[in-house]
C-alpha cells in the first residue's frame, strides 16, 4: 500500500484541516521512514524501534492514532496494536517510537515515545499506521519475499530519499515505501560499537543523488567505492564486453575513451540472467543502479542491457608483472592498488603460486594465492605497513601487496590446484570476492612445478620399518 494519496495526506496539504476531539489541526503526511526490527546489541524486547517522518507543512497530533501489526487486517481481534497518546510530530520532523526509552538498554537510541504490544518479526512482517478516524495512513510490509534488503541483525532498514527530502527522489517524485527497492540497510553506528541506524535524523546512509550518465571510470571513481552508489540511476553506453560468466559479464571502456587516470578503473561487472544473450566482443549500453556488493563495485541486479554491435576489438590487457601490483606499497602504481584495476582485463605472462588452494565445504578446490613474477612471497617480520606512528624502531612488513588470488574455474575453465612454487601464465579479468582481489581467468596455462607438493620429513628407517614416498 505505502503512501495513500487522495486522503488529505498529500505533501504540503496545509489546507487539509480535520477535527480530532474538537481541536482543528493541520494534517500532514506521516511516513514510516525507518525500522529497527532486529537489533543485536540490546535485543528485541528493548531495542526495536520505528521512526516516523512528517512530510507535511503543519504539525500533526497523533493522539489516538494506532500502530498495528499487519496481521490485524486478517485478524481484527489480534491484540498486536498500540494506541498512541499525548504526542505530536512537527512539520518536517522525525518521531522515534521505541520499546524502551532507557538508552543504556536500547542501544543508545533517543526514544520520543514508548509503545507496547507490537513486536517486529525479522524475516517477514508489516506495520500499519492508522489515524484517529480509523483510516490507514501508511503501511510497510518487509521481508525477502518483498525484495526488501535484509540487514541480518544489527542494522535498521531506512527509506531512501534525496538530501533534505526523505522518501522523495532527486526529481521530486515520492518513493513508495512499500517497495523494497526504495529501502536500504543503515551503516552508520548509533553509538560507537553499536547497531547501525539514524533514529531521529535524516537517513544519511540512504541518500539518493541525481541520475548519472557517463563512462565506467566515472562510475568507479578514484576511491574504494563508487561515488554514484546512491544515484537515482546510472547509465553508461558503448562499452565492450570482455568476459562472460559468474552470473553476468564484465565490460570495459574502449581505450579511445579512457581518462588514462591510473587511479580509476575502466572495467565493471554487470549481473545478468542471459536475456539478451551476451558474448565477448559485444558493444553494450547498460542502465540501472550501482552497488558495492561486499566491497565489489558493480551494477545491481536488474540492470537494463542493450547490445549495439558485436565482434568489437577488446581493450588491451593491463600487464601484471614484478612491478604491478607494486611490491612496495609506498611506490604503488595508483592511489589504491589493485582497486584501480577492478573489473579490467589483466594478464600475467609468468606468475608463481605462493600459497595452497583454499578449501570450503561448497568448493573443495578453491582459490590459490599467487603473485605475478618469480618466487614465492612470505610473511616478513614487523607490523603491517605503514607501521606504528611514532615508533620508527618497530620493523614494518609491506603486507605483500603483490599477492592476490586466482580462481581458476570462476568463469568456466577447469578447476586446478597447483602446489606453492608452481609457475603459470594467465589472462582474464580482476574480480573481488570475500574481501580479496581475484584474477578470474579466461586463459590459464601451467608453466612448471604444478604437480610437485611439499612432503613431510620421512621417519628414520630401521631394519623393521618401511615408509612409502607420499604422492599428490
Amino acid at each position: 500500500m505505502g503512501r495513500i494519496p487522495g486522503r488529505c495526506v498529500l505533501r504540503g496539504a496545509a489546507a487539509c484541516v480535520l477535527a480530532f476531539g474538537g481541536a482543528a489541526i493541520g494534517y500532514g503526511q506521516i511516513v514510516i521512514n525507518e525500522i529497527m526490527y532486529d537489533p543485536s546489541v540490546s535485543g528485541d524486547v528493548n531495542g526495536e524501534w520505528i521512526e516516523l517522518y512528517n512530510a507535511g507543512a503543519t504539525e500533526v497530533d497523533l493522539n489516538n492514532w494506532e500502530i498495528r501489526d499487519d496481521s490485524t487486517r486478517t485478524n481484527p481481534s489480534s491484540t498486536e496494536k498500540h494506541t498512541i497518546s499525548n504526542v505530536t510530530i512537527g512539520s518536517k520532523r522525525y518521531l522515534v517510537l521505541g520499546r524502551n526509552a532507557d538508552k543504556t538498554l536500547n542501544g543508545g537510541v533517543t526514544v520520543d515515545y514508548v509503545y507496547s504490544r507490537v513486536s517486529l518479526s525479522n524475516s517477514t512482517d508489516g506495520l500499519i499506521l492508522v489515524d484517529a478516524g480509523g483510516m490507514e495512513q501508511d503501511e510497510v510490509v518487509w521481508g525477502r519475499a518483498n525484495d526488501f534488503p535484509d540487514p541480518s541483525n544489527s542494522a535498521s532498514i531506512a527509506l531512501k530519499g534525496a538530501e533534505g527530502t526523505p522518501g522523495v527522489d532527486p526529481s521530486g517524485n515520492d518513493l513508495d515505501n512499500n517497495l523494497g527497492s526504495n529501502w536500504c540497510i543503515s551503516t552508520k553506528p548509533i553509538v560507537e560499537g553499536g547497531d547501525a541506524g539514524t533514529p531521529g535524523a535524516e537517513n544519511s546512509d540512504c541518500l539518493l543523488t541525481p541520475a548519472f550518465t557517463g563512462e565506467i571510470w566515472g562510475i568507479q571513481g578514484s576511491g574504494a567505492a563508487s561515488p554514484h552508489v546512491r544515484a537515482e540511476s546510472v547509465t553508461t553506453n558503448d562499452n565492450i564486453v570482455t568476459a562472460v560468466g559468474a552470473g553476468g559479464f564484465f565490460m570495459q571502456t574502449p581505450a579511445s575513451r579512457s581518462d588514462n587516470n591510473p587511479s580509476t578503473s575502466d572495467g565493471i561487472f554487470v549481473p545478468h540472467t542471459g536475456t539478451p544473450t551476451i558474448a565477448v566482443g559485444d558493444q553494450v549500453d547498460v542502465s540501472g543502479a550501482v552497488e558495492e556488493y561486499f566491497g565489489f563495485t558493480r551494477f545491481a541486479s536488474g540492470a537494463t542491457v542493450t547490445v549495439d554491435a558485436s565482434n568489437q576489438p577488446l581493450p588491451a590487457y593491463v600487464e601484471f608483472d614484478e612491478s604491478r601490483p607494486a611490491p612496495n606499497p609506498a611506490s604503488a602504481n595508483c592511489a589504491m592498488e589493485p582497486e584501480c584495476y577492478e573489473g579490467m582485463r589483466i594478464r600475467i605472462r609468468s606468475g608463481t603460486v605462493t600459497g595452497p588452494s583454499q578449501y570450503f565445504g561448497s568448493d573443495n578446490v578453491a582459490e590459490m594465492h599467487v603473485r605475478p613474477g618469480a618466487g614465492r612471497a612470505f610473511r616478513a617480520p614487523g607490523v603491517r605497513y605503514p607501521g606504528v606512528v611514532g615508533r620508527p624502531g618497530i620493523p614494518v612488513w609491506d603486507g605483500n601487496p603483490e599477492v592476490f588470488e586466482l580462481d581458476a574455474d570462476k568463469l568456466g575453465l577447469a578447476s586446478v590446484s597447483w602446489a606453492p612454487g608452481a609457475t603459470f601464465s594467465a589472462a582474464g579479468v580482476l574480480g573481488y570476492e570475500f574481501g580479496d582481489y581475484e584474477l578470474w581467468p579466461t586463459e590459464l596455462r601451467a608453466l612448471g612445478g604444478e604437480s610437485s607438493c611439499p612432503r613431510p620429513r620421512a621417519p628414520r628407517r630401521t631394519a623393521k620399518s618401511r615408509w612409502r614416498r607420499s604422492t599428490c
